[in-house]
């Protein structure tokens, strides 16, 4: 698979976690055109990235949560958030 096709996939589950237009993961993956388990693959390795300081003060890592059964941003306080929005504190 190429590699444009990746990031472009990437930056979709980023700009829908973003809005907090997710959905269930098996819904989110659907409107992807991928299965639950590479949603959850994608995730992980978004997350090593922007963990790894890569995306550093960009956007914080993705989470899931449980009670909206949504992927949401992870906030930090003192820390701007996803594309540069403030955190709230």
């Amino acid at each position: 698979m190429a590699l444009n096709h990746i990031l472009s996939r990437w930056m979709k589950i980023l700009s829908l976690v973003k809005l907090k237009n997710t959905g269930s993961p098996e819904k989110m993956a659907s409107s992807l055109g991928i299965s639950k388990a590479t949603l959850v693959k994608d995730v992980k390795m978004i997350n090593k990235i922007i963990e790894s300081n890569l995306w550093e003060g960009v956007v914080t890592p993705i989470i899931y949560d449980k009670r909206t059964k949504t992927y949401k941003l992870r906030e930090q306080k003192g820390r701007r958030r996803g594309y540069g929005s403030p955190s709230k504190e």
